[in-house]
């Protein structure tokens, strides 16, 4: 009785400490944002509800402005429907101060998704209780924030965050709602998250390609697994994979499509999209297991087991599990490959990023829970008499045995760090962790100077006596913050969106 409320007081304060961790790590992230601005497509997106905001001040005309930039977008440049509608109103365009409050969103809304899928999974579903819910989403949770591939087109530049790491979140929300649908038996319950599910699912169609191609695909699998159990729940879960489907066809029908699609001179093969797709999921998931998301995995392994272990589910097909999930993960870069080629924009990888930690997450529990049910048959007794030796060993030194993964994992991201040069010939990290290099950034004064610099560019802009403006390249471009700038050509379209921004006749960089 002593050993088991040990354990579970060990296992509390591990929670604890998780949690505090992934808190504290995101005050930098949080605070960095505070000097992020808009650049590039910002201002192409945003030019007319901005407009329409100075001129009217009114929210209903902004609505309106953004429904007329989503129209033109459809049949001028890409289908993406509510992503348009959705990036036409992020919050720079009443006014520059107010651009961070969209990255501040985007990482709270980020967090909040993983938080409320993994309560729904391992809480209404697996019943584990608060502490292992702890332990294990907020290990996701930072490695997710701190390995993503690119921050500033995660949370930073809202033309790439919001499309995408936004609309990636909102998928989040989707199935955990969907989860909670086919669990709870209160019919009323169950109204109100169809209607909810129903509005995310459209919404979800419209956003980027690739997160609506899988959640169309893994409804449609839903569906058709609730059908073969006769499940009454298949007729509402293929409600939503209809909405899913024909959203996105809207999307994938957009005139704009085309004529983009001809802007980049490359001719579109689905089936050698496809193949491309796994041979770029494969490489994606090698590449997304450095040394401390091995250890960060190690560190989950116990927990899981014993998460996997108590749970009602058999765990009977861990193959099958493996390469239906692998494909489904595959999937998330087979539109950008069949438009694009391989030219993944940072954008996407993001997202494929974040889907590798549930897909990781999902086999080991998944593979865990299998081998738990293996090791019950009387056969394995030799087996499962090892694990418990090895479960008592692990109890008895747990302490010891956390502060060890913890030193890995601090030498492993160290181990990660490349110390070169910079452009200016300073000293230069990259491969930090998110946190750290916004840490640094911020106490190196490096941050301050980028958002000084564009506030002094902001009011050059805002002056009315000056139609032609040439303004100084940044001195300062931080990680996290910096995505593009304009050029010393005032014909390139980000020179000409800027110009048309603040209404100008052109704008470039001095020499």
């Amino acid at each position: 009785m002593t050993e088991k409320t040990d354990s579970q007081l060990f296992i509390k304060k591990i929670a604890i400490i998780m949690a505090t961790i992934l808190l504290l790590s995101i005050v930098p992230l949080i605070i960095i944002s505070l000097y992020s601005h808009p650049s590039a497509d910002d201002f192409s997106f945003g030019l007319k509800t901005a407009q329409a905001w100075e001129e009217n001040g009114t929210l209903n005309a902004v609505f309106e402005a953004a429904y007329k930039n989503t129209k033109e977008f459809y049949f001028n440049w890409q289908g993406t429907y509510s992503g348009s509608f959705i990036l036409s109103l992020q919050p720079g365009i009443f006014g520059e101060g107010y651009y961070p409050i969209g990255s501040i969103l985007l990482i709270i809304f980020f967090v909040t998704g993983n938080l409320f899928l993994f309560k729904v999974l391992f809480m209404d579903y697996l019943y584990a209780d608060k502490w292992h819910y702890l332990i294990i989403a907020s290990t996701v949770i930072l490695l997710s924030l701190q390995f993503m591939y690119d921050p500033v087109e995660g949370f930073y530049w809202l033309s790439g965050g919001i499309p995408y790491t936004g609309f990636y979140a909102l998928g989040l929300f989707l199935f955990g709602l969907i989860l909670s649908l086919l669990h709870t038996k209160k019919n009323y319950i169950r109204i109100g998250l169809t209607l909810l599910s129903a509005i995310l699912v459209a919404t979800i169609a419209g956003g980027n390609y690739p997160t609506a191609l899988v959640t169309a695909i893994i409804l449609f699998f839903m569906m058709v697994y609730l059908g073969i159990k006769k499940d009454k729940m298949a007729f509402v879960i293929g409600f939503l994979t209809l909405i899913a489907v024909a959203g996105l066809l809207i999307s994938v029908a957009a005139p704009g499509n085309s004529m983009r699609q001809a802007s980049v001179s490359y001719s579109p093969s689905a089936l050698k999209a496809i193949l491309f797709s796994f041979a770029y999921g494969g490489y994606s998931i090698a590449n997304s297991i450095n040394l401390p998301v091995l250890t960060a995995f190690i560190f989950l392994t116990p927990f899981l087991y014993g998460l996997a272990k108590q749970s009602p589910f058999q765990f009977r097909y861990p193959l099958f599990v493996l390469i239906w999930s692998f494909c489904v993960y595959s999937a998330l870069a087979t539109p950008p490959l069949y438009a694009m080629g391989v030219n993944l924009p940072e954008r996407l990888i993001n997202i494929i990023y974040y889907s590798f930690f549930l897909f990781a997450t999902g086999n080991l529990l998944y593979f865990l829970g299998w081998l738990a049910r293996r090791l019950e048959h009387p056969q394995n007794a030799a087996w499962n008499d090892a694990v418990v030796l090895i479960k008592n060993s692990m109890q008895k030194n747990n302490i010891l045995i956390f502060i060890l993964i913890s030193f890995l994992f601090i030498c492993a991201c160290i181990g990660r760090i490349e110390v070169g040069k910079g452009i200016n010939g300073n000293l230069e990290m990259t491969n930090l962790p998110s946190s750290v290099e916004a840490a640094i950034s911020l106490a190196s004064g490096e941050a301050k100077t980028f958002d000084a610099e564009n506030r002094k560019r902001i009011e050059t802009y805002f002056d009315n006596t000056l139609d032609i403006l040439e303004v100084p390249s940044y001195t300062a471009k931080p990680y996290l913050l910096y995505y593009d700038d304009i050029t010393q050509n005032p014909e390139d379209w980000r020179n000409q969106a800027v110009a048309n921004y603040y209404d100008k006749i052109s704008v470039r960089l001095s020499e």
